[in-house]
């Protein structure tokens, strides 16, 4: 009896002896650590859940002006019928290696293991096919999108049914449906549910499960808790991602996450044990069994993306009181931006750093040209520096964007948005660059929707910039507005939200046609412009989004927009104008 109690005496000073080391030698996570419990009742995640019911999936679908979908009524809740395990398989490598961030938690040989042993969740399995169907099928038409609904809507309701909501498939499932409802253009949809995603993880925990614990009352394997670490981070992501683009509240400060970042990404992903599965997935599962830790070193993807997105979080946080009207005492101050660029500087300094990141234009050739499994490891490669280089390149831009928004009281120094112009352009030209290597190494199959979101950015700059007719890279620049357009059609066939994207683009284009005829007239005027001219013929205020995708561009443009007309610009009609739709 003494030796046991002396034992337990021995494992407590073990463990606290050694959580004082690691508190001491991480000055991050002991903030994160003691602060948590004093902010947990702000953290939006905490207060109660909102509840998704089948009025509301009916109200979204039936909002669809299209005959594409068809009436929600036709949709049975029934099931759609099992896939064949070729095709989930099929459809779960596709899925997983085109949205790299909702299928973060993906574990290839154990979801078919899961399929063949029936033990996976049905709401899971729906949500993959809902999901992942439009980068398999090679016709798209009306019956290919109704299959696709029936499944999402099946998830739906049998999530509804689902009672243990800390399980992380359930979570999971609310990231992948909201990537399936964006790609569809049902934003209300997609943004409810990565919200019930992010605000279930936090609920249950996950944002702080790498806190030292004396005991592990869940008996959680390291592989559960990684799992668990996925999940957050691809909802987190999701999160950040939604706020930049629709200007939705971030649902969570970095200073309240207590997660480690994921590792080992190619283990994770081919690893574990599998049966009778493609000549492709065993490949893949025998380097990972035999060398992944030195395979193709793309160990560090998703970690540099999880950090590049916490970057993301805090320019959000620095650069939105900007865009808004409100005193001067909300401007963000300098030392703040100062530190969100050095962040900035840093996600670029990563890129150069890791050789699995690095992007050179004319390095690459095309994967056709290579046998499995040469060609598939190549298209990894591919697809790490392309989504890494989108990352990274939209959020200079939408950096640099905040500095031409034009708010009363709040006017920048004629210098600051000459720079501001001039590094828009040139990171949107670098996205060019990006787009005509992405075309030459990654088939269209594999771009999923957040490139097309980033690509949506690089396009706003060259509406703009094509009116600068004595730029340099004027030709450039047209070019480039060509080719966004051309990406979006392109791949239209498996995302839907590029149609969506080509409307936004072709009403911006008009509101700038529209309001450069006006400045044209505006000779006592345009020579005011020449502090802010990036050259003699830019006379124009810049079209800037306060949201990323324009998410009000078409009920109330003034939220959207900010001074399209010089007189507005220079404040000196004393009242803004608004533009006609």
């Amino acid at each position: 009896m003494l030796g046991d109690k002396l034992g337990s005496i021995e494992k407590d000073i073990y463990f606290f002896d050694k959580l004082n080391q690691v508190l001491k030698t991480d000055a991050n996570l002991r903030k994160r650590a003691f602060g948590y419990e004093h902010r947990k009742i702000d953290i939006i995640g905490l207060k109660n859940l909102t509840f998704i019911t089948i009025n509301d999936l009916e109200h979204e679908f039936l909002k669809k002006e299209s005959t594409t979908f068809g009436a929600f009524s036709d949709y049975n809740i029934e099931s759609s019928g099992i896939p064949s395990y070729s095709i989930l398989e099929k459809t779960l490598w596709a899925l997983v290696h085109s949205e790299l961030m909702a299928m973060m938690p993906a574990r290839i040989p154990l979801i078919l293991t899961m399929f063949k042993q029936k033990t996976i969740p049905k709401y899971f399995l729906y949500s993959i096919m809902a999901s992942g169907l439009k980068y398999v099928d090679t016709d798209r038409g009306n019956k290919e999108f109704m299959r696709e609904n029936k499944y999402a809507v099946e998830a739906c309701t049998l999530l509804k049914e689902h009672k243990n909501i800390s399980d992380p498939y359930y979570i999971w499932t609310h990231l992948i449906l909201s990537s399936y409802f964006l790609s569809m253009g049902m934003m209300e949809l997609s943004t409810e549910y990565n919200r019930k995603g992010i605000d279930t993880a936090i609920n249950s925990k996950y944002n702080h499960i790498d806190i030292p614990r004396r005991v592990n009352r869940l008996k959680e394997t390291e592989d559960e808790k990684e799992m668990k670490r996925r999940v957050w981070w691809g909802c987190y992501i999701a999160s950040v991602k939604q706020s930049l683009s629709t200007g939705v509240p971030l649902r969570i400060k970095v200073c309240d996450v207590v997660v480690s970042l994921p590792k080992n990404d190619f283990i994770w992903k081919y690893g574990g044990e599998i049966e009778n599965a493609s000549n492709l997935t065993m490949l893949m599962n025998k380097l990972a069994k035999e060398n992944g830790k030195e395979i193709l070193d793309l160990q560090k993807f998703c970690s540099s993306m999880c950090r590049m997105y916490m970057r993301y979080q805090h320019m959000i946080f620095v650069v939105s009181p900007r865009c808004l009207s409100k005193p001067n005492d909300d401007v963000a101050k300098e030392n703040e931006l100062e530190k969100v660029e050095k962040s900035l500087k840093d996600s670029r300094a990563e890129i150069e750093m890791q050789s699995n990141l690095n992007f050179v234009q004319d390095q690459e050739v095309s994967i056709d040209n290579y046998e499995e499994p040469v060609g598939f490891t190549k298209l990894l490669l591919a697809l790490n520096r392309f989504h890494f280089r989108l990352a990274y390149y939209s959020s200079m831009i939408y950096f640099k964007f905040s500095d031409l928004v034009r708010v009363p009281g709040k006017e920048l120094p004629g210098l600051r948005v000459i720079e501001a112009k001039r590094k828009c352009i040139k990171y949107a030209l670098y996205m060019v660059d990006l787009l005509k290597w992405g075309y030459k190494n990654i088939p269209l199959e594999y771009w999923d929707t957040n490139a097309t979101m980033s690509f949506f950015c690089s396009g706003v700059v060259f509406i703009n910039a094509q009116y600068i007719k004595d730029h340099p890279e004027i030709e450039s620049i047209k070019e480039g507005l060509e080719m966004v357009l051309r990406a979006f059609k392109g791949n239209a066939k498996c995302i839907w939200f590029s149609l969506r994207c080509i409307d936004l683009m072709e009403n911006l284009v008009l509101n700038r046609v529209e309001s450069n005829e006006h400045n044209s007239k505006q000779t006592e005027l345009i020579p005011k412009m020449e502090e802010y001219a990036l050259t003699p013929m830019d006379h124009n205020p810049w079209l800037v989004h306060r949201y990323l995708i324009f998410k009000s561009v078409e009920c109330c443009k003034e939220r959207s927009f900010s001074c399209l007309y010089i007189e507005d610009y220079l404040g000196v009609n004393g009242k803004k104008r608004e533009i006609e739709s």
